[in-house]
């Protein structure tokens, strides 16, 4: 038998002496809770039955045995009638059923044993339970378009749909959001998760990281993690990071040399995410460098655009480890200044712009340097859920589940469109050991995997059944799967 083929078979009887599907350990990422916001109900689960199966007389003993055994009470369709029929039919609504269970039952063990039933089930799905979508009793919240956008001050929808992404995280404490920028005063609603940062434009650092530039970096920091739902001025994207303030201008201007200083100080001591809202033109050798340090060390980095015009994105957001940010108006259009060019990535709220001031006030400013911290916050939310994945794979996310504003995909004018932040927290959540992305990880899922078997195509060639990423689907990756069964 060749090497391959031995290690399938060995594989295979791994999981079938292993496999346990209706106690297996929960998939990697937050856990689903029964009967509570963001997990699923214990009293029922949902089913859709086979064309031609009337469900609820099935006529199979093992099936009504099952049923008994679960002491499931009724079997009524979900919908019930339908103005459009036929629609209807086409689409398979008129087959969905709720099996009634006693509440506290293991639904997920029910939904296990009823995928058995081939024959008859279509598909059997957990019914999630959520909530509306969390708005922060921040007086100022109704000027915050880019969070919020009802239409009164532009075009209702044209935000980055934070607020049902509440729903799932409003951050981690345990992560760290770097600001680099022309330092932070300690405001009000920043106090509380400050850390100690630097001031590397000061020779040597004279330990002033305060704020010297019309509060620029109080307000990029304020977008991106202000306190919320404290009854008090304006909510940040991310409500549970602390924040670390790294100087790196003097004024409102700085050196190239003293950023990439601060990228490494940043990634050096503890930043998870780091946000510049800065511009340059050169594109040094040193501050390239300094930016591979960081995305070597698995540090997201998130940059403006910058705000000329130019058909370039400026530096360091034009390389390709960072995260390249443009801005839009509350309207949904991209803002006239922002650069364009083929390596912006996405867009962000930018224009007017209401944030922190001094220590207690607030302002609205405007600019690319406004659109990134929005970014920012998103990628610190999405490491909250997924916390092992790496700045390449949160750009990749950012860019799949971005809403397109002019050409459908990627254009030089807008990247690949406005950031979706439940989309990108909802795709953060997805579980890559689920290959066939049916909602479960399962014996399709393990065949599939088998099949990719060795060394990965080459790019451009996706592959998916590579787990840990090494190139190689093996042995690695066939843990990786078992460990998410279910």
């Amino acid at each position: 038998m060749p090497h391959a083929g031995r290690i399938r078979v060995i594989v295979a009887a791994m999981l079938l002496a292993a496999v346990r599907p209706v106690t297996a350990a929960p998939a990697a990422g937050v856990p689903r809770i029964a009967d509570e916001v963001g997990g699923y109900a214990s009293t029922h689960v949902v089913i859709r039955a086979r064309p031609g199966v009337a469900i609820t007389a099935p006529g199979s003993r093992a099936f009504a045995a099952a049923m008994q055994d679960w002491h499931v009470s009724a079997i009524t369709p979900v919908f019930g009638g339908f103005a459009h029929p036929e629609l209807a039919r086409q689409l398979g609504l008129d087959r969905y059923y709720r099996l009634a269970t006693p509440p506290g039952t293991d639904t997920p063990a029910l939904a296990a044993e009823l995928r058995r039933f081939a024959g008859l089930v279509e598909s059997v799905e957990l019914d999630g339970v959520g909530t509306t979508a969390t708005i922060p009793n921040d007086p100022d919240f109704d000027l915050q378009w880019g969070m919020l956008n009802s239409g009164d001050l532009g075009l209702a929808g044209a935000d980055i749909n934070i607020t049902p992404g509440w729903d799932i995280t409003t951050g981690d404490p345990g992560l760290v959001l770097a600001v680099l920028d022309a330092g932070m005063d300690p405001h009000i609603e920043l106090l509380d998760r400050l850390i100690p940062g630097i001031n590397v434009a000061a020779d040597p650092d004279n330990g002033d990281t305060s704020d010297v530039c019309i509060s620029h970096g109080t307000h990029v920091a304020g977008i991106a993690a202000a306190g919320a739902d404290n009854e008090q001025g304006v909510a940040g994207v991310d409500w549970q990071c602390r924040i670390m303030p790294v100087r790196v201008l003097n004024g409102c201007t700085g050196l190239e040399s003293h950023l990439a200083e601060g990228i490494v100080w940043a990634a050096d001591n503890g930043a998870d995410v780091i946000n510049m809202s800065l511009q340059f033109s050169t594109g040094s050798a040193v501050l390239h460098d300094a930016v591979l340090y960081a995305h070597g060390l698995d540090v997201a980095m998130i940059a403006a655009s910058g705000n000329s015009s130019l058909q370039e994105v400026s530096f360091p957001a034009r390389w390709p480890e960072t995260i390249a940010v443009g801005a839009i108006d509350s309207n949904g259009d991209r803002w006239g200044n922002s650069n364009r060019g083929p390596n912006l990535d996405v867009m962000a709220p930018g224009v007017s712009v209401w944030s922190l001031n001094n220590t207690a006030q607030y302002q609205s400013l405007t600019g690319t340097s406004m659109a990134t911290p929005h970014v920012a916050g998103v990628v610190t939310l999405m490491k909250a859920l997924a916390p092992w994945l790496t700045p390449d794979e949160l750009r990749q996310i950012l860019r799949d589940t971005a809403v397109d504003m002019q050409l459908p995909g990627f254009d030089e004018a807008t990247g690949y469109g406005r950031v979706d932040a439940l989309a990108a927290l909802t795709e953060a959540l997805a579980n890559p050991a689920d290959l066939d992305g049916d909602g479960t990880v399962g014996i399709t899922d393990f065949l599939l995997l088998l099949e990719a078997w060795g060394p990965c195509p080459g790019a451009p060639d996706p592959c998916p059944a590579d787990l840990d990423g090494d190139g190689t689907v093996g042995i690695t990756d066939f843990l990786d799967l078992l460990a998410n069964w279910g």
